[in-house]
């Protein structure tokens, strides 16, 4: 398949109560009916191949590549005596390969769609709810419009979960949401008796049959973190197996994810790529930043600082993350007022890690001044994930083509949880989920600032398959907003590529400014609109002299027949956090940082109880966690 050319092939079962010759008519709204075909069938069931021709196909792309397009196909049936027809679900044209070459610097690990490497931008998800009814077709809907509302183009449906609903992958199809579709098998090894193969082979085999004809589908991947578990987590050692115990258990593995499920896939959907296991190594290895896909958990669970993200880019990033706790109207929501604090049975039932707590408050002792409460602990702990994922996703991003994808863990909850979301389970948004939105945009800076040799590198990223003309404009303030430097270039954003765009020595510059009372604005302009910016500190934020913002907050009527609001401050407000009645979840901007002087609108959701009145809108930034 091409641009030019689509040759498609149907394989349909047709059951005929008696031999006859019949008739098959293939035909789209977007094309005459083609030539019918004539099939002798014999009496019960019949396996007919149907091919078809489309001269100049409208391709689908996935989300941010282009348009998403769907093809309708009703078959007609006509024999002598009698007549059927069938409307199927609709489909996409496209070309899809997961590249896995050997190269210079190990094994590739990129997706090449219609003949394009295209940069996965995405999550994990899990299942929305523990009481599957309860999330119902919606839920899993719910999933896929946060991930278009993020600029996403991939999900992971993670192996640990439940296979999702037909909704979920139609929706999948018409928004332009790949999907890495994981086995349900996870970080456990599985018996390897016959019964158990049978099952499983009935289960592989009904999903792929179900799911095969989904554009949107991308990769079949045999299981989550089994193969890293059994060489890296030490279970033959905790279980006490002997050498011929663990040969026995490995054996019903290699049957199972690289003999029996390999063979069904290549069996029943060929021209799919099957991946036995994710990740291919484990993150404690050098070979996992080198070779296939990789969960790098070094930041979390190793404790390790977030620049590690920087120092160690996979060639696919398939699962990584830190926690944060939601919004406070959540957390109130599942624990009650009695029980807000962190060591309260409540609030340690609600969180998804044996040390969660503990390692969030390490972490946020690196960076960030002691705080006065849980909600003020809460607030920190987002603006705490935020760093993390600007520090990854920036990272993965401007490796390209090195690293061809970044797959957060995790999109959703499936029950109120502190865990490492982006949206929690009532559906409202973290702080990291606004974030991620501008960070997974087509055009993106990335700034690096090494506060020890005081070098700024500055890269712009694209994923556009054009090339366009942009302006660099950097803008020097202290807090109460005094410009001390500026700096302006015109650039060229070159397609699909991660290019160096500044490299400065900020020694010289530094000297006209206090640091802990300075910041660098960051933005990319083309055709007189902002398409991205971003802000450079010059010390940690517990060093950082903020002040307490006074805030200015009005409506602006009249702008695109929405409720719009104006918000601004004379000093430099960090994480902007804007809440209606306590839940922050009803304006499209949020937990931002405000440059002094700065006027920002904020566009309030059309589905918000709340007009254009600011009574019951409250602002406040990091500097009240204090």
């Amino acid at each position: 398949m091409n641009e030019k050319t689509a040759d498609i092939s149907f394989l349909l079962k047709i059951n005929a109560l008696q031999a006859c010759k019949t008739q098959l008519r293939v035909s789209s709204s977007r094309f005459f009916a083609s030539e019918p075909q004539t099939f002798d069938l014999k009496p019960g069931g019949n396996n007919v191949q149907c091919d078809l021709k489309i001269n100049n196909p409208d391709l689908w792309w996935p989300n941010g590549s282009g348009k998403s397009y769907l093809y309708d196909f009703s078959f007609k049936l006509k024999s002598e005596s009698d007549s059927d027809q069938w409307l199927m679900n609709p489909v996409g044209l496209r070309k899809i390969e997961l590249v896995t070459d050997k190269d210079k610097d190990g094994q590739s690990f990129f997706f090449r769609i219609n003949g394009r490497p295209i940069f996965m931008k995405g999550a994990n998800v899990i299942p929305p709810d523990h009481f599957l009814p309860r999330a119902g077709d919606q839920g899993w809907l719910d999933l896929v419009k946060q991930a278009v509302d993020q600029n996403m183009n991939m999900l992971r449906v993670w192996g640990g979960g439940v296979y999702p609903p037909d909704a979920f992958y139609e929706e999948c199809d018409r928004k332009g949401i790949l999907v890495w579709q994981d086995f349900m098998f996870a970080c456990a090894m599985y018996p390897g008796d016959s019964m158990f193969l049978e099952n499983v082979n009935h289960e592989v085999r009904e999903q792929i049959t179900r799911l095969r004809n989904h554009p949107s589908l991308a990769l079949w991947c045999g299981n989550n973190e089994i193969d890293e578990g059994w060489h890296n987590w030490g279970w033959q050692k905790e279980q006490n197996y002997s050498a011929k115990d663990s040969a026995i258990v490995k054996s019903f593995y290699d049957q199972l994810f690289e003999t029996n499920i390999k063979s069904l896939v290549d069996e029943l959907d060929p021209s799919r790529r099957y991946w036995p296991s994710s990740p291919s190594i484990g993150w404690g290895h050098a070979e996992s930043l080198k070779n296939g896909d990789s969960h790098y958990w070094g930041v979390w669970w190793g404790k390790e600082p977030f620049d590690t993200y920087a120092k160690k880019v996979p060639r696919f990033m398939s699962e990584y993350g830190f926690q944060a706790m939601p919004p406070y109207i959540s957390v109130a929501e599942f624990c009650g007022a009695p029980y807000l604090q962190l060591n309260s049975p409540a609030m340690k039932n609600h969180q998804k890690h044996p040390t969660g707590y503990e390692t969030v408050t390490e972490y946020l002792n690196r960076e960030y001044r002691p705080w006065k409460d849980v909600k003020s602990f809460g607030m920190i702990s987002m603006a705490l994930q935020c760093d993390a994922m600007k520090t990854a996703i920036g990272a993965q991003r401007k490796a390209r083509p090195y690293c061809m994808g970044t797959l957060y863990w995790q999109l959703n909850d499936t029950w109120p949880v502190v865990s490492w979301s982006s949206v929690d389970y009532y559906h409202r948004l973290k702080a990291s989920a606004y974030l991620v939105r501008e960070l997974y945009k087509t055009a993106i800076l990335v700034t690096d600032y090494n506060r020890e040799s005081k070098m700024l590198d500055i890269s712009v990223v694209s994923d556009s398959i054009n090339s366009f003309r942009a302006r660099l404009e950097l803008k020097l303030l202290t807090f109460t907003g005094d410009v001390k430097w500026t700096y302006m270039s015109d650039i060229t954003v070159e397609s699909n590529q991660s290019s160096r765009v500044l490299a400065k020595k900020m020694a010289s510059i530094l000297r006209l400014v206090d640091t802990t009372q300075s910041v660098l604005s960051v933005r990319l302009i083309a055709s007189n609109r902002s398409l991205f910016e971003t802000t450079v500190y010059f010390c940690q934020t517990k060093d950082m002299k903020l002040t307490r913002p006074s805030f200015s907050l009005k409506h602006k009527p009249g702008i695109e027949g929405k409720v719009v609001f104006e918000v601004s401050s004379p000093v430099l407000a960090k994480f902007v956090e804007i809440t209606y009645k306590q839940d922050p979840s009803y304006f499209n901007r949020n937990y931002f940082d405000m440059l002094p002087g700065e006027k920002y609108l904020i566009f309030v959701n059309p589905d918000a109880p709340l007009g254009e009145e600011t009574k019951g809108i409250s602002v406040q930034s990091i500097v009240d966690t204090y």
